[in-house]
């Protein structure tokens, strides 16, 4: 039996997830497959749920808190951040899900790459969708570092921009995990004070096409030390395919039993 695994989301026909998995996959391409399911809304999931050929997922904006209403089971990282990017079947043939948060490790590791070994003492998210909340949860809980949340309506602890321009200047790390600058929105960028920047700061843009946005562009032009969001695409892919690699190992051999 032909398995899959396919990404969730909209806009996603510039997705590296094939690719990636593909690479880690190589020795069971016969037998597994990586496919884009883009999905004009979220109800459209319970198809490809009830598809018992797909044994995971990823999942990625704009519909990775929408997901947790189509799981059973969520990790307790899912539960606290109320955002979910890779599901696994729990039985086969069964429509039966768990969600997972690798984001957190991806992330974790782009701030590794791009700051080393220092711990930013003020941190700046831009946006409050799934990406952001994870974020925002690795800092304040992990880190346990001063962090806020920007919105362009602001409510609960995210502040607005006029209030991140007044202290633009005082955060050590400032993240964009909007969708401002990637496909869609290629010529726009969060409505920063970018003069008010200067060296010492770091940008992370949790976007990966294009490899170099708006965001980054303005705050390289200032002397700000810069990532993309690459480095985070494949660490969480590495640890969505550690969730995934029993499943597909147990197809494997189901396929060569019956060969």
């Amino acid at each position: 039996m032909h398995v899959y695994f396919g990404l969730i989301g909209k806009s996603i026909q510039h997705s590296r997830s094939p690719m990636l998995f593909k690479q880690r996959a190589y020795l069971l391409n016969q037998i597994a497959s990586y496919v884009l399911c883009p999905l004009e809304r979220i109800t459209d999931f319970e198809a490809l749920k009830n598809d018992i050929r797909f044994v995971g997922f990823n999942v990625t904006a704009p519909y990775k808190k929408a997901i947790l209403s189509y799981v059973e089971r969520c990790s307790w990282i899912v539960q606290r951040t109320q955002s979910a990017n890779t599901l696994v079947r729990l039985y086969p043939y069964k429509p039966v899900f768990a969600a997972y948060n690798t984001d957190l490790y991806g992330l974790w590791y782009s701030v590794r790459l791009l700051l080393g070994n220092q711990v930013p003492e003020r941190v700046l998210i831009l946006g409050t969708g799934g990406a952001a909340r994870t974020a925002y949860f690795l800092f304040h809980h992990y880190y346990k570092t001063n962090v806020w949340m920007v919105s362009r309506t602001p409510k609960g602890i995210a502040q607005s921009y006029a209030w991140a321009n007044r202290h633009l200047h005082t955060f050590k790390l400032i993240i964009n995990a909007t969708p401002l600058g990637g496909v869609n929105f290629e010529d726009q960028a969060p409505a920063l004070d970018y003069d008010a920047l200067h060296k010492g700061q770091y940008f992370l843009d949790l976007i990966y096409y294009p490899e170099e946005t708006l965001f980054l562009r303005y705050g390289k032009a200032r002397g700000c030390k810069v990532l993309n969001g690459m480095p985070m695409l494949v660490a969480q892919a590495e640890r969505s395919w550690m969730l995934w690699r029993k499943e597909i190992t147990r197809f494997a051999k189901k396929v060569l039993h019956r060969s």
